[in-house]
């Protein structure tokens, strides 16, 4: 009987290692299963960050062409605005001065007497004043 009780116990005491082996297989088991999750994670978010970034440059770089596409037009529109002063004054030559000063010419031409001259002195200075 004393051998049965110590290969009773002996079995008892298998079974509470084996017991405790299968505790630390299932904890070992536990802390896989978190390390996988946990790496999952980490890669989930180092995704996230780097589309984030990536979107962040792209934004950048559209502003950016934004930017030069703004200053573009407003350089366009500068010459533009030159361009149209120059049409202007061009104009202005040509209708204004140049017509009075034809004008004068003839006059000159056709004048004889000293009275005409003076006239024609006093309609310089009256022009000359509308010019400035």
């Amino acid at each position: 009987m004393a051998e049965l009780n110590v290969k009773f116990q002996t079995q008892e005491k298998e079974l509470q290692i084996s017991k405790l082996e299968q505790e630390k297989l299932a904890h070992q088991a536990f802390l896989l299963k978190a390390s996988v999750c946990v790496g999952c994670l980490l890669v989930i978010v180092l995704i996230v960050i780097l589309t984030l970034h990536y979107k962040k440059r792209m934004a950048e770089r559209k502003i950016k062409l934004l930017q030069q596409e703004n200053e573009l037009n407003a350089a366009r529109r500068y010459i533009e605005g030159l361009e149209e002063e120059c049409k202007y004054f061009a104009k202005e030559l040509h209708d204004g001065i140049a017509n009075d000063l034809l004008g004068l010419q003839m006059k000159i031409e056709n004048t004889t007497d000293s009275d005409n001259i003076q006239e024609l002195g006093t309609l310089i200075k009256e022009r000359k004043k509308q010019c400035t």
